[in-house]
C-alpha cells in the first residue's frame, strides 16, 4: 500500500502544478508526505511537526489501516485542533471548514469512516463515478481506469486549491506543542473533544448480515491433465491452488494472491475443492451468504471434464459469483491466444461483463481484479440475501456476454 501512496502523492503534486502554474514558478513546497513513517518509540521529526502546523489542507486515506495507527491519530489531532482554535477566533466560519479531505482507498460501502470522521461529509462522486464506486486502489491498479484516475487527480487538485483559497487557515504554534502528550484522536477517550458534543461517541458496528467469507474455486488442471495439451507445464502442480499463473517469471502460487487480497479486505478466505457437484456446492455458498470467486486457467478448458463443469456453471446465474481469468503472455499462450479466447467465450457465454474478468496479465492487476470481483460479488450476495429475507425472488441476469480484452498495469 505504501508504494501506491507515494505514487499518489507525487501524481497529486503534479496535478496541483498543472492546475496552478505559479506553484511551480514560486518553488514553494506544495505538500508533505512522510515517506519514512514513524514507528513505535520513534520521535516526531521537525519536518513532520512543521508540516502539520503549517499545511493548509489535510488529506488522509480512508481505510481501516489508517484509523488503526497511533501516529496517524496524533497527526489528525494536531490538525483538527488547529481548525478548532481558528474557529474560536473572530471572522471565521461558524461551521467547521472542509479542510480535512478523505480519499477512499476502497469503496465507502466497505470502508466506512471511523467515528472521529463521521461529521466529515463529503461527496465522493464529485471526483468521478469510477472513483466513487471502486476507490483509489482500483483506479491506480487497473489500466482501463487510467483516464478515471487522471480525472480524479485533476478534480481533487481543484478541490484542494478551492478550499485552501476560501479558508486561509493560519499556522499553528509549533513551540506550544508537546508531541508526546498528544492524544490519539482515534481512541474513544479522545473523541468527545474532537468531534463535538452533538455527535455520539460509538464504534460503528460491523454489518451483521454482510458476507464475511470469500470462497475460492481453482479451475486449474494438474500436470497430468495438461501434459498432452500444452508444452509448458512447470506452472502446474497436483492442486489448483498451487498453480503459478505468471510463471515465468513470477513464482508465487495463485492462492497467495487470493489470500493476500482477502486479508486486505478484512474477510475470511475459504478454498473449495473442484468436484462434479460444484453447482450444488455453489448453491450452498449462496444460501450461506458467501462470496465465490472462480479462478480459471484458460488452458485447462481444453480438458473436457473441466470444460463441461464450467459450461454447467454458466447455465446458472449466481449473484454471489465472479469468474477471474489470469493470463500469462508466454510464447505458447500468445501463439494460441485466439483459440483460448474463443473457448472462454463459448464456455462462459451467459456471464455478464461485470462478473467475468478476463486476461489479467500481471500480478498487480490480478490482486486489483480480485478486489474488484470480491466487491461485485459482495453486492450480489448481499442483495440476494436481503431479497430472500423479504421473501421475494430475484430474476436471473442474462444480459451481456463477457467482453474478452486484456487487463494490464504498468
Amino acid at each position: 500500500m505504501k508504494r501506491f501512496q507515494e505514487r499518489f502523492f507525487d501524481d497529486l503534486v503534479e496535478a496541483l502544478i498543472a492546475e496552478r502554474d505559479s506553484l511551480d514558478a514560486q518553488k514553494v513546497r506544495i505538500g508533505f508526505y512522510d515517506r519514512d513513517g514513524i514507528q513505535l518509540g520513534d520521535s516526531w521529526t521537525h519536518e513532520l511537526a512543521e508540516a502539520l502546523q503549517t499545511c493548509r489542507v489535510f488529506i488522509y486515506i480512508q481505510s481501516p489501516a489508517y484509523f488503526s495507527k497511533l501516529w496517524c491519530g496524533r497527526e489528525w489531532a494536531v490538525f483538527r485542533n488547529r481548525i478548532e482554535r481558528w474557529m474560536q477566533g473572530s471572522g471565521v466560519p461558524e461551521s467547521r471548514p472542509p479542510l480535512m479531505l478523505p480519499v477512499l482507498w476502497k469503496p465507502a460501502t466497505r470502508n466506512p469512516p471511523a467515528t472521529v470522521a463521521v461529521d466529515i461529509q463529503y461527496g465522493h462522486r464529485e471526483f468521478g463515478e469510477a472513483y466513487a464506486q471502486n476507490g483509489l486502489h482500483t483506479l491506480m491498479n487497473i489500466a482501463r481506469f487510467r483516464d478515471d484516475y487522471n480525472e480524479f487527480l485533476s478534480r481533487l487538485a481543484q478541490r484542494i486549491l478551492q478550499v485552501a483559497d476560501t479558508y486561509p487557515l493560519p499556522p499553528g504554534d509549533l513551540a506550544r506543542i508537546d508531541f508526546e502528550s498528544i492524544p490519539n484522536a482515534f481512541e474513544a477517550s479522545a473523541l468527545a473533544g474532537l468531534i463535538g458534543p452533538n455527535v455520539p461517541v460509538a464504534t460503528p458496528a460491523r454489518e451483521a448480515v454482510g458476507p464475511r467469507y470469500v470462497v475460492f474455486v481453482y479451475v486449474v488442471g494438474t500436470r497430468a491433465d495438461l501434459q498432452n495439451r500444452r508444452r509448458m507445464l512447470e506452472a502446474y502442480a497436483d492442486d489448483g491452488c498451487d498453480w503459478r499463473p505468471y510463471f515465468p517469471p513470477h513464482d508465487r502460487r495463485v492462492a497467495w494472491y487470493a489470500q493476500h487480497v482477502v486479508n486486505d479486505e478484512d474477510l475470511n478466505y475459504e478454498p473449495l475443492d473442484l468436484r462434479p457437484d460444484l453447482v450444488q456446492l455453489l448453491r450452498n455458498a449462496e444460501d450461506e451468504n458467501k462470496i465465490v470467486i472462480l479462478v480459471v486457467d484458460s488452458w485447462t478448458l481444453n480438458c473436457s471434464k473441466y470444460r463441461d463443469l464450467m459450461s454447467e456453471f454458466d447455465r446458472h446465474q449466481f449473484r454471489n459469483c465472479c469468474v477471474v481469468i489470469p493470463w500469462n503472455d508466454d510464447e505458447e499462450t500468445l501463439g494460441q491466444a485466439e483459440t483460448l479466447k474463443r473457448n472462454l467465450q463459448q464456455v462462459f457465454s451467459r456471464q455478464t461483463h461485470t462478473r467475468f474478468r478476463f486476461a489479467i496479465t500481471t500480478p498487480a492487476a490480478l490482486e486489483a481484479e480480485f478486489a474488484a470481483a470480491i466487491n461485485q460479488a459482495r453486492k450480489g450476495a448481499f442483495s440476494g440475501f436481503c431479497q430472500k429475507a423479504e421473501g421475494t425472488d430475484y430474476p436471473q441476469d442474462y444480459t451481456r456476454k463477457p467482453v474478452v480484452s486484456a487487463t494490464r498495469t504498468d
